[in-house]
């Protein structure tokens, strides 16, 4: 699945889609808390996810809801492979004093040392 390039309009589609969003506990682990943000996303704001994640795929949403399961899967993969994406999130990250995404990003887990 070709999944286009993050770009600035994304960050404020998913700042208004969150800010609807009651977001799980903080974790220490980057991936799994990635993942807890992304199930509460899809509970509280469905068809917004749904309509994002298709225009992420460069998809029309009828026939992206018409795909398998796992293809919001292979768009989340697609999103966070992406080195602009992995930097964003990290400085992001960093500026409010979380967890590292850049390396939960990657398939690790990082504690926090604070």
């Amino acid at each position: 699945m070709q999944v286009r390039k993050l770009t600035v309009r994304d960050v404020f589609t998913l700042t208004a889609m969150l800010s609807k969003v009651k977001l799980p506990e903080r974790s220490d682990d980057a991936q799994s808390y990635g993942l807890a943000v992304i199930l509460a996303a899809l509970r509280d704001v469905g068809p917004d996810m749904e309509a994002w994640l298709a225009d992420m795929a460069q998809s029309p949403p009828d026939l992206f809801r018409d795909m398998a399961p796992t293809a919001i899967m292979d768009v989340v993969e697609g999103i966070i492979s992406q080195e602009e994406a992995r930097d964003f999130f990290g400085r992001l990250s960093k500026l409010l004093g979380g967890t590292s995404f850049s390396s939960g990003l990657a398939g690790q887990t990082t504690k926090s040392d604070g």
